[in-house]
């Protein structure tokens, strides 16, 4: 018998993840949070080794500048902050 992948949507996983538990949420952002870092980390040692410290940690300082824009900006989409600079910053921190 042959079986499929079965492709989830975005919507699906909207789904499943408003059926779990407050607790199984936490536990969850709380891996892929570690997960993200554990990958940050690899990367830099890999482009260490191959280049050493001074380019790694340079390319590292040109994607974290990077990331901190993109980050901004989902937080901004994600929390609905229509207000530019501190008081965006303030508004967003309010929820």
């Amino acid at each position: 018998m042959e079986q499929t992948l079965k492709t989830e949507t975005l919507e699906d996983d909207r789904k499943r993840l408003l059926e779990m538990e407050k607790i199984e949420l936490v536990n969850l952002l709380l891996l892929h949070i570690r997960d993200i870092w554990t990958i940050d980390g690899l990367y830099y040692l890999g482009v260490e080794t191959r280049h050493g410290t001074k380019e790694a940690t340079k390319i590292d300082q040109e994607v974290w500048a990077v990331m901190g824009k993109i980050q901004a900006r989902r937080l901004k989409e994600s929390l609905a902050i229509t207000d530019p600079g501190i008081k965006g910053l303030f508004q967003g921190l309010i929820i």
